[in-house]
């Protein structure tokens, strides 16, 4: 009997061996994939790893409310005024129906109304590149030399706007704050609009998207 003592503690030995390296390898029971620790290395590289970069997408919305102050430059004394807007589009183009307002109801004075189609050149990227184009209609308070006298007309007007928006890091919050400088070029008026000169208006603005 002592004779197959050796063997037995020999055979034993190779067994516990052998279930000690099958569980460097074995997968628990809740589905878990277990790394063996000689394919492991603490010290390796992953600096490529493309999860390593990865940035969630910035925040966009399809409406935004716009506002800011603006200021009416024409031929006379540059005008402080409020500027409000409706963007529409959360992609590289979309529409605006804004107005404009400085002394109106004084001369000289103004309300604008336009449409404008833009373009995001920067899309989608923080800092944006805006231009627009589009078209409205202008009630203007002016004084004719001729006359010496305040008049009011209505003309209809072409607008080339051009702009630098930024979305701010807000989260997930669609918040742009912009400075927009547009200018207005009278192109429907009557007889009594005549006296009526080009106009610009720079914008400072702040967004909120919905």
């Amino acid at each position: 009997m002592t004779r197959f003592l050796p063997g037995l503690a020999a055979s034993c030995c190779c067994l516990a061996v052998t279930v000690n390296a099958s569980g460097d390898y074995a997968d628990p029971p809740d589905g878990t994939v277990v790394v063996p620790r000689q394919q492991y290395d603490a010290t390796a590289d992953r600096s490529a790893d493309p999860m390593l970069d990865y940035e969630p997408p910035l925040p966009t919305s399809s409406l935004r409310i716009v506002t800011g102050p603006a200021l009416h430059l024409t031929d006379g004394d540059p005008q402080a005024g409020l500027f409000a807007a409706v963007d529409l589009g959360r992609g590289p183009a979309g529409f605006r129906v804004s107005g404009s307002w400085a002394h109106a109801g004084s001369a000289p004075g103004m309300a604008t109304y336009t449409g404008e189609l833009w373009f995001d050149l920067g899309h989608p990227h923080r800092l944006r590149p805006i231009v627009a184009a589009g078209a409205g209609l202008s009630t203007v308070r002016f004084v004719p030399e001729s006359t010496n006298t305040a008049q009011t007309a209505t003309v209809g007007i072409g607008v080339l706007r051009g702009g630098l928006h930024y979305l701010l890091p807000l989260g997930s919050t669609d918040a742009r704050a912009g400075l927009d400088a547009v200018g207005c070029l009278p192109a429907v008026r009557g007889e009594e609009a005549a006296d009526v000169k080009p106009w610009a208006l720079i914008v400072a603005t702040l967004g909120v998207g919905f």
